[in-house]
């Protein structure tokens, strides 16, 4: 730290290189105390940022190293950036020994110090170990005796060999890669004919759009579909299966509303199902324990859920569909409005049928987190 005095009897000023000594919290900009100097005691080169504005921390320092004689190399440019530090120069009330600094006054500052053959900081100690290592390999290599993996040294017509051999590698991968790079762009060609070609001769129905899927969003159970420029959001509430990134599909869109969705490229991702009772309701959210006695809570995000939702009583049984641990949808197991005894067998079968899949694959068992 450095202090400079003036006429005033009853402040000073000083440079702060460290947050603990002095507070700033009452302190005003002061473009008065701009400021440039050497403090040739410590070699400490500090400049107030109103003086290097628009200019980068590298042209700084290779201007002071070079106004002060010093080579302008790689290594003491690292000496400087090791010990450079944003600082401020304040104006401030005189304090009594061991108060802490109330600054009145400041302005930022750049600080760093020349370099010296006795202080090396982290990015030199690095710089000079990664020197050390390349001259150590430079050294075995010119040796002769061992390759870089440590190995016998491979005679000249061993490595003509390999290289060749590399090479002829190579250019096969490069024609396989060629190959399956026409492949894809004749498949997305054809398919966009055959589309076109389908929309022309209507043998696709109006309501049906074609779009491919670009987003999918297990948090929100959103999945964002896109053709051309156009964007549709479909809830998760409609999908048996988890579809890809870039699977095609189907919109069924009637009076600009989305009334379901056909994917018939790929089957898709089983959901994992587990079976649930409803132990509470209240607004949009309810509370459901699983098969395993896991508590989670359940909110409606879209139009879809909620007319489910209001179906939703206390003691109704429903199945949780899971994707990756994230609860993607919710459905009932049999509506309130059927008679007794169809409620019955119906939530006996489905039961049946979820614990018949839980044997059969026992891994498949949902890791609810108890969270949306």
């Amino acid at each position: 730290m450095m202090a400079l005095a003036f006429g005033a009897k009853k402040t000073t000023e000083q440079l702060i290189l460290e947050s603990d000594q002095a507070d700033l919290s009452k302190a005003g900009y002061a473009p008065d105390l701009s400021y440039t100097a050497l403090d040739e005691e410590s070699d400490t080169f500090t400049v107030t940022v109103d003086r290097v504005h628009f200019r980068q921390p590298l042209e700084v320092v290779l201007a002071v190293l070079e106004a002060n004689g010093y080579a302008a190399n790689f290594e003491n440019l690292l000496s400087c950036f090791d010990t450079m530090v944003h600082s401020v120069r304040i104006r401030a009330n005189e304090r009594s020994s061991g108060d802490l600094l109330s600054a009145r006054s400041f302005i930022p500052c750049i600080s760093f110090q020349l370099p010296s053959k006795n202080k090396v900081g982290f990015l030199l100690k690095k710089f000079y170990a990664e020197i050390e290592a390349y001259e150590l390999d430079i050294a075995r290599l010119r040796a002769g005796e061992q390759d870089e993996a440590g190995n016998k040294k491979q005679t000249r017509e061993q490595m003509k060999r390999d290289l060749e051999r590399l090479q002829n590698e190579n250019a096969r991968l490069q024609a396989n890669i060629a190959r399956l790079t026409e492949q894809l762009a004749h498949a997305m060609k054809s398919q966009a004919h055959v589309t076109k070609a389908l929309e022309s001769n209507n043998i696709i129905p109006p309501q049906l759009k074609p779009v491919l899927v670009r987003e999918i969003s297990l948090q929100e159970r959103t999945i964002t579909l896109k053709a051309g420029r156009t964007s549709y959001v479909l809830p998760i509430f409609f999908l048996q299966t988890m579809p890809k990134i870039g699977d095609p599909c189907f919109l069924n869109i009637k009076d600009d509303q989305i009334i379901d969705a056909y994917f018939y490229e790929n089957p898709g991702v089983e959901f994992q199902k587990d079976m649930a009772e409803v132990l509470h309701v209240e607004g949009d959210s309810c509370k459901l324990r699983d098969s395993q006695r896991q508590i989670h809570i359940w909110t409606v995000k879209n139009p879809q859920e909620a007319e489910v939702f209001t179906r939703l009583r206390r003691g109704s049984k429903v199945i949780l569909s899971s994707m990756d641990g994230v609860l993607v949808k919710l459905s009932l197991v049999v509506d309130q409005s059927t008679g007794y005894w169809t409620h019955i067998v119906q939530e006996k079968q489905t039961t049946f049928q979820l614990e018949m899949e839980r044997k059969s694959d026992p891994d498949a068992l949902p890791n609810f987190d108890g969270k949306d």
